[in-house]
């Protein structure tokens, strides 16, 4: 079996003990090594072999994306496990997309803590049940959300959050300008917005178009 080295960044002491009490029976893990700050972490695996990288978060909104930067670009090979009770459903989606394996709740028990261990150890990913449970509640408030509009209505949103004009979007799908107002208020109306701005961050939100297609000043990529 291949020993594992762990580094755990967390600034208190009380918690780096917890941390190496619950791990140090488990199987495969040779050293567990402690560093206070995200800076010190980096640094570490800039000149030693980590083959986890444990970011102990004891604030929810401490979570910092350079570091996970930082931390691929120095040690690719480290396996980050992430351990926060954040609630930010953007922060967590953007943070999983990146060379992270594990993302657990800092109130998670033991056995949770262990098994995301022996999961990234073993070359998987693994996310608890409470981040899981959050992902699947915002798809499906997204998904709710999209639902208000019908097929039609979310097809000229999606143009219009894109920046084309009414004639434009008359033009594309063969219906007269006259229509295309009469939708876009309709629109409007029925999410109870007072702007395209707003739509545009509705269409956005929900996924009815990408960040990639939003463009500045009106003007098509």
């Amino acid at each position: 079996m291949i020993a594992i080295n762990i580094l755990h960044s967390n600034k208190h002491s009380l918690a780096h003990a917890g941390l190496i009490s619950i791990l140090k029976n488990v199987d495969g893990i040779e050293t567990i090594y402690s560093v206070k700050n995200e800076k010190e972490i980096v640094s570490r695996l800039s000149f030693n072999k980590y083959e986890i990288a444990i970011l102990d978060y004891d604030r929810v909104d401490a979570i910092t994306i350079e570091i996970i930067h930082d931390i691929n670009r120095v040690s690719p090979f480290s396996k980050i496990l992430i351990i926060s009770s954040t609630q930010n459903v953007s922060m967590i989606k953007q943070v999983i997309k990146m060379n992270v394996y594990g993302f657990i709740s800092n109130t998670c028990g033991d056995e949770e803590l262990v098994t995301a261990v022996r999961t990234i150890q073993g070359g998987e990913k693994h996310y608890s049940k409470e981040i899981i449970d959050l992902l699947e509640k915002h798809r499906k408030g997204r998904e709710k959300e999209k639902t208000a509009l019908s097929e039609r209505e979310i097809q000229i949103t999606a143009l219009v959050a894109k920046g084309f004009s009414n004639k434009e979007i008359a033009d594309k799908l063969y219906l007269s300008v006259h229509t295309i107002g009469t939708h876009r208020k309709n629109i409007l109306k029925k999410l109870g917005f007072s702007s395209i701005c707003h739509l545009v961050l509705y269409a956005l939100h929900t996924g009815i178009i990408n960040s990639e297609d939003y463009f500045v000043h009106g003007e098509p990529k």
